[in-house]
């Protein structure tokens, strides 16, 4: 119980480190290993944090990346549970970073998250949104197995031509649209022409192009280091 209190009291110390941890503290905090995960968890999904004022506002963000460091299955539902994310406009940087970055934190997970993962796509249960981020957490998969990417066409082309749920041919639309299942064209533009997708979630403008330009870029953002994260992705001083 000494080493849970200590991680936690380190997790805690993310509330006070503005727009970035420091090299010490992210060492102290991974290297508590699994102790931390329960703290950075509930930190990564306490969302009032980002009603206050800094430095407050970032930890969601920190302890979010950090997660990434030492992934655990169990964090999928609860980040998931968050979604639909509340942003009300372009100053709203950090909810929108997060709710970006959570599929990639996730897709950090490789293979062993997709039983999760397709439980959330699949089911009615789940808020729409989630199903969403849900796909997109599959899509991410492949930047660290590049080998579940066949796989995981051949399945959103079994849910996109085999489900009556809009939902669910939606999602799969977003997976073949994502992974740049150029082979799928034709028949996801005919979705859209005869409206059985939801362009809400994706437009046809934006289908096209993912379909014909190889895919969505942000795929390759899953591996990206805690470093990376930072330098490429902020949060910056206008993030309030």
């Amino acid at each position: 119980m000494t080493v849970d209190f200590a991680a936690r009291e380190h997790v805690q110390k993310l509330r006070r480190a503005g727009l970035r941890p420091s090299e010490a503290l992210i060492h102290t905090i991974t290297r508590s290993g699994a102790a931390a995960f329960a703290p950075l968890l509930e930190l990564a999904t306490n969302f009032e944090l980002f009603d206050g004022e800094e430095p407050e506002i970032f930890a969601p963000i920190h302890a979010l990346r950090l997660l990434g460091e030492l992934p655990q299955l169990a964090m999928i539902e609860p980040l998931l549970r968050k979604y639909p994310v509340a942003t009300y406009g372009e100053w709203d940087e950090l909810p929108r970073l997060w709710a970006t970055e959570t599929p990639q934190i996730i897709g950090r997970l490789g293979a062993a998250a997709h039983p999760a993962l397709w439980a959330i796509v699949d089911s009615a249960e789940w808020e729409p949104t989630a199903r969403t981020m849900a796909t997109i957490a599959l899509s991410n998969t492949t930047a660290v197995a590049p080998e579940l990417r066949q796989p995981l066409i051949e399945a959103y082309r079994e849910r996109m031509r085999g489900s009556e749920d809009m939902v669910v041919r939606t999602n799969a639309v977003v997976g073949l649209t994502g992974l740049g299942s150029s082979e799928d064209y034709q028949e996801i533009m005919a979705l859209y022409r005869g409206s059985t997708v939801n362009k809400g979630v994706v437009a046809a403008s934006t289908a096209r192009q993912l379909l014909l330009g190889g895919g969505e870029k942000t795929i390759a953002c899953t591996t990206h280091t805690l470093a990376e994260r930072y330098e490429q992705h902020g949060p910056n001083e206008s993030a309030e």
